[in-house]
């Protein structure tokens, strides 16, 4: 799906795909209401959200994520973008520290409303 809206991107070295990311423009339903926080800014349709974020294992380590997250910044004021945002599991820990890194704030809790176990994830934001 991601790959026909044209929504995924990747970050290749020597020619070899390291890691991948989709980033789509929109209104993500599940970021409208949080179980508990706030977002600095309200979701809008000009919310840059990214999804899916997936490294090579030879490649981990290596930064090729924070090329990704410093490509999201510029395609997200590229496309006049207000804000970045990003959800995530509570026990990926690598990847918090990605986002902390990159200059986003945790700012609380959202529901994925999906039959899942554990369906809350932990949403970040950038403002662009």
């Amino acid at each position: 799906k991601d790959i026909l809206n044209h929504d995924l991107f990747g970050v290749y070295i020597n020619g070899e795909l390291t890691c991948v990311a989709a980033l789509i423009i929109g209104i993500e339903k599940t970021y409208v209401n949080m179980v508990e926080g706030k977002w600095k800014i309200g979701v809008s349709a000009s919310d840059l959200v990214i999804h899916r974020i997936a490294v090579s294992n030879k490649y981990r380590g290596k930064g090729c994520a924070k090329k990704l997250m410093e490509f999201a910044y510029s395609y997200a004021k590229e496309n006049h973008c207000n804000s970045i945002k990003v959800d995530t599991h509570r026990v990926n820990i690598p990847m918090q520290q990605l986002l902390l890194s990159n200059g986003y704030t945790y700012q609380g809790v959202i529901d994925l409303n999906r039959n899942e176990e554990d369906q809350l994830r932990l949403a970040y934001e950038l403002v662009v």
